[in-house]
This record gives C-alpha cells, structure tokens and sequence, in this order.
C-alpha cells in the first residue's frame, strides 16, 4: 500500500512517473506482493496517461486543480498544534493573552515579624517618652525666647512712646517761650523808638527765655532752630551794648534781626518731623 499511496501523491503533486510498461528487473513475478504492486503500478500509468491527455495545450494544469501547498511541520510546532486545538480552537493569540495573567500572579508577602515582646515595648514606650520630653523642653526654650524679644519690643515702644510725648512737651514749651521772648523785643523796640533807653529788664527777660529755648531745642535734637535761637541771643546782646552807648539806631537794628531770627527759630519748631539730621 506503501508505494501506491507514495504514487498517488506523486499524481496529486502533477509529477508523473516516467512511462514504462516494464517492471523492475528484480521484482519477483511469483511473489503474491509482487504481482499486487504490479497490478498498481500499471493501474497508476493509465490513470498518468489519462491526466496527461486532459492536461492543455500550453502544458499547465489549472489553478483550481493544483493541489494545496504542504507545510512540513517540526514536531515542536506540532505539539504546540496539537495543543491548540485541544483547547477548543482558541489558537495561538489565546495563549499569548493568558501569559500575562499568569505572569502578574501576586508576589509572594514578605515574613511578618514576630509581635514584640513585653520588655521591646516598654523601652519603645521609655524612647517615645524621651523624645516627648525633649521637644517639650524645646518648645518651652522657644516660647521663651519669644516670651523675651516680645517684652524687649514692647519696653523698645514704651520707650518710643515716651520719648516722643517728651519731644512734643519740649516742643510746645519752645513755641510759647519764643512767643514769649517775641512780646519782649518788641516792647523794649517800643521804648527804643520813644527815646527810652532803658530796655535792660525787657532783653534781660527774652534772653532768659530763649535760654531755655535753646537747652529745649537741643535736648529734642532740633538743630536749625537751636541755631536760630543762638544767633536770636547773640543780636539780643548787641543791642543791650548799643542800648548802654545810647546808639538808639544800632540797638533798634540788632533788636530787628534778633526778631528775624526768632521768627525762622518758630517756623522750625513748628514742623514737628524737624530739620535736622540729628532728629531721633
């Protein structure tokens, strides 16, 4: 049966064994397997020669007649067929998509650690409570510290405070002595202008004044009109020189630059930000 099925495929192939009426020379006439393959293969020639003949003329079979390519299989790939095919069809994507379902299986857990004994806990309990103490001891050193800068600002505003109510006292009792110092020029200018020489206690009583001006002035850091009220009290003293030779006119002149100066000494007293560098 062996070389007939070999012959039959050899057919299907379209290759046609070459045309021979003659056996081979040592096949055994008298052998009932002999004569069984001798009766096929002579079958096998009139069926070639039969498909020979309806064969066209151009010597090519037709498309529909070729028979269908041959794979040749490994058996690999043969096993991995048949195992395919036992699962129900499913083919080769299947298999590819249930890799990874297999491949995310969980990881294994880690080992839990043995429960602590009561010894461990109690020296975790004893660090926990260190480390308590400690940061209480912290934050009380914070809020301290806090606690201080807070009353150093504070006694820094009070002392602010303080220092500019002074400075508003100084500058108030300034404007009223210079105002003071004012009404006394003018009445010795008076006595100056009717003939009265005798204008001593009216200076003597605006210088006074401007004296106090001045200490005022400088005690709240107000150069310019601490200036201004010193060259007031030098032009008061000229004219009590003048006033004591009888020069009526230089002494009415020194009263009137004196009167200027006091004048610019008020306007500075009256800007409360003060003019001088050496304002607090």
């Amino acid at each position: 049966m062996k070389p007939l099925l070999a012959l039959s495929f050899g057919l299907l192939l379209g290759q046609t064994p070459p045309s021979t009426s003659s056996l081979p020379p040592d096949a055994d006439v008298q052998d009932s397997a002999a004569i069984e393959f001798r009766d096929a293969w002579e079958e096998a020639l009139e069926e070639a020669s039969a498909a020979d003949t309806a064969q066209p003329a151009g010597g090519t079979v037709a498309s529909t007649l070729a028979p269908p390519p041959v794979t040749v299989l490994e058996p690999a790939q043969v096993s991995q067929s048949q195992a395919t095919e036992g699962t129900g069809g499913s083919g080769p994507s299947a298999s590819t998509e249930d890799a990874p379902a297999q491949a995310a299986a969980p990881p294994e857990t880690a080992a839990q650690q043995p429960p602590l004994t009561l010894q461990q806990m109690g020296e975790e309990v004893q660090r926990l409570r260190a480390q308590v103490q400690t940061l209480q001891g912290q934050l009380e050193t914070q809020q301290q510290e806090s606690a201080a800068v807070a009353q150093g600002m504070g006694q820094e505003l009070t002392g602010m405070r303080e220092r500019a109510q002074e400075l508003e006292r100084l500058r108030t009792q300034n404007l009223a002595l210079m105002q003071e110092a004012s009404t006394w020029l003018a009445a010795a200018d008076q006595s100056l202008d009717t003939g009265e020489l005798d204008v001593d206690t009216a200076l003597a009583e605006a210088d006074a004044m401007l004296a106090e001006a001045l200490q005022n002035a400088s005690s709240a850091g107000r150069g310019n009109a601490a200036a201004q009220v010193q060259s007031a009290r030098g032009f008061i003293a000229q004219a009590l020189d003048a006033a004591g030779r009888r020069d009526v006119y230089y002494a009415r002149w020194a009263l009137l630059y004196a009167a200027d100066r006091l004048r610019a000494a008020h306007g500075d007293t009256l800007d409360q930000q003060g003019t001088s560098a050496l304002s607090p």
